[in-house]
């Protein structure tokens, strides 16, 4: 399997502005701090969405920076709609299944408001519609932010290796 990159977006405990300038200095990212949380949004390469991950976690450790849990990027149906150049009306009918009927639309990762969707899982049902979002990033999957969370809650944030991250608990 060839190496892709993968957009992440990272929960990290509060840093210093050296540690911020390592990280950019590091990554294509964008570090932001929006009520109380602060996260880094970074481009990571890897076989998997996984590997990739692991190795943005090691590697934000070696910074300086404490990796507390992946961010899902979660969009509504106005959110869909305005990342694939459509209308809200398009989306309504992938959602019930109205239009691209042959197409399998994910189900909402959040039930709550209407209902919210893991981007990574609605690129996967654009591309097969034949709405290609972005050929070259891929993005979490509803597995890759199970198995990344459960890596992240169970492994000792302070020194823990890519070795220990990756052992099961």
């Amino acid at each position: 399997m060839d190496p892709r990159p993968y957009e992440l977006r990272l929960e990290i405990s509060p840093i210093t502005h050296a540690v911020e300038d390592a990280i950019t200095d590091s990554f294509d990212c964008l570090i932001a701090s929006h009520a109380g949380v602060m996260s880094v949004t970074l481009s990571a390469v890897g076989d998997t969405c996984e590997a990739a991950t692991l190795s943005a976690i090691q590697k934000l450790r070696d910074l300086g920076a404490v990796p507390i849990r992946l961010i899902d990027d979660l969009v509504g149906r106005r959110e869909i709609a305005r990342r694939a150049g459509v209308t809200p009306q398009a989306v309504g009918l992938w959602i019930r299944g109205e239009r691209h009927a042959t197409a399998h639309f994910p189900p909402p990762f959040v039930d709550a408001g209407g209902g919210l969707w893991l981007w990574g899982e609605v690129v996967l049902a654009l591309a097969d519609r034949g709405v290609l979002i972005d050929e070259d990033v891929q993005y979490p999957t509803r597995r890759d932010s199970q198995r990344i969370g459960g890596i992240l809650a169970t492994a000792d944030p302070a020194d823990a290796t890519a070795d220990e991250l990756s052992r099961p608990a």
